[in-house]
């Protein structure tokens, strides 16, 4: 369960480092999408500001993309993470309860020997029953075939 633990902290703490990242590339993004004033030029000069703004506006697309793929991932890693917790925090709940439940049992046969007789007794009872309402076995065939070569060896001699 310990180990079960750790992994769910270490999930959590990852999942907020790309929460963060995200959050970053999204303003990131954000800013990259206002036009600088060059960009309203006519000419030259406002073409090359309209594609260096384009091209760090899609620079700024693909690191939020990547940020957010990232983030899902560490979504799903944090969610199994939980969920081995769940089961690692079940198993030993139900360990636990055997473990108590065995015990009554044994301080139930240790108080009481004429039960414990009598289970043993009871099994053996089915054990003979059961065997003797299993079918018959039947007749082997490696019996029969190893008699029938023989015939026909001294039939074809």
């Amino acid at each position: 369960m310990q180990r079960a633990n750790e992994e769910l902290t270490g999930a959590q703490s990852s999942l907020r480092r790309a929460e963060e990242r995200r959050k970053g590339a999204e303003t990131a993004l954000v800013a990259a999408n206002t036009r600088p004033t060059r960009a309203l030029l006519p000419g030259l000069l406002g073409n090359q500001a309209r594609r260096e703004t384009e091209a760090h506006w899609q620079e700024a697309k693909r690191d939020f993309d990547e940020a957010r793929r990232i983030e899902q991932q560490s979504l799903r890693a944090y969610e199994r993470a939980h969920h081995r917790l769940e089961d690692a925090e079940r198993a030993a709940r139900q360990l636990s309860e055997a473990r108590t439940a065995q015990e009554r049992r044994q301080s139930f046969l240790r108080e009481h020997p004429g039960t414990r007789r009598w289970i043993e007794q009871l099994e053996e009872r089915v054990a003979v029953r059961d065997y003797e309402l299993a079918p018959p076995k039947p007749a082997s065939v490696r019996c029969l075939v190893t008699d029938a070569p023989s015939r026909h060896l001294d039939a074809h001699a």
